[in-house]
């Protein structure tokens, strides 16, 4: 696999650079937040001197934020194409025997479905990280205070994609080879065994798209979930684990990390998915067929 991506290395590198930036300037949205709402509780305040104090840097925020979302997809999809190429070549190199059911399959199908498991390791694992840390550094300079409730709420959310995992990846196993199965029975004679591989086809993919939507949606549920119950039993309880005291301002910039520490969490889920539902179909490029 490391051959594999030392062969786009540039595209790659590229890609990661976009990340980074990309994932930079998302958190400077919770800053503009805290000094939007400063400008706002200031005596005087007007809509034009809100507008003032904070226009310029969303505006320069959200250039910045745009141009690096238009750098990851033109990236994103040379490296996805660059990899399909060269699974495709590699399993025709390192088959054992021909199948035209098989290699077809593989080519077709089987080639997108293992570039999700290289998009893991090349792009997901570092764009997760470089996100998160960045929020985190940001919560530590703007409220150190509400770190501790801040990395407390994301454990619980973390726990939950291990549930669905194991059974992701039997089922991508199954819609593999129930793939296999319907490129061989195409002549008429095979009709009726062709139709009922497309049923179970079918089963397959509905079930898979449920354990996917639990993963992915479930995680960003369980983070605000478990966040509520954190506060709740911290101020029952007394552990002084949430600042008894804080401006408005500060607090809103952390319910703007949370909000945006959300969706990497929940892409935590997705990458996890993907990595289980992609190993069937990574198998036979560098290993058993």
């Amino acid at each position: 696999m490391l051959g594999t991506l030392l062969g786009i290395r540039w595209l790659i590198g590229a890609l990661l650079l976009a990340l980074t930036f990309k994932a930079a300037v998302a958190p400077s949205f919770s800053w503009i937040a805290k000094e939007g709402i400063g400008a706002v509780q200031m005596a005087g305040a007007t809509v034009a001197t809100v507008i003032a104090a904070v226009g310029v840097p969303f505006l320069l925020v959200a250039l910045a934020g745009g141009l690096a979302e238009f750098a990851e997809r033109i990236g994103s999809k040379a490296v996805e194409q660059r990899l399909i190429i060269l699974l495709q070549r590699t399993y025709l190199d390192r088959r054992r025997g021909e199948s035209q059911a098989r290699d077809v399959t593989q080519i077709l199908y089987g080639s997108e479905l293992a570039k999700k498991g290289f998009e893991v390791i090349y792009k997901d694992a570092w764009r997760l990280t470089a996100e998160i840390g960045a929020i985190i550094l940001w919560q530590l300079s703007i409220g150190p205070d509400w770190l501790p409730a801040l990395l407390l709420s994301i454990l619980p959310a973390l726990l939950i994609v291990w549930l669905v995992g194991p059974a992701i990846q039997r089922l991508s196993r199954l819609v593999l080879t129930t793939h296999r199965v319907l490129a061989a029975r195409t002549r008429r004679l095979h009709k009726e065994r062709f139709e009922r591989s497309q049923e179970r086809l079918f089963r397959s993919v509905m079930h898979l798209e449920v354990l996917r939507w639990l993963a992915d949606r479930g995680m960003g549920a369980v983070l605000w979930a478990s966040f509520g119950l954190f506060v709740g039993v911290s101020l029952a309880l007394d552990l002084g684990l949430i600042p008894s005291s804080g401006d408005v301002a500060t607090a809103s910039s952390f319910a703007v990390n949370l909000a945006l520490l959300a969706k990497p969490l929940g892409d935590i889920g997705k990458v996890y998915t993907k990595w289980r539902e992609a190993m069937p179909a990574v198998i036979p490029v560098y290993g058993r067929a």
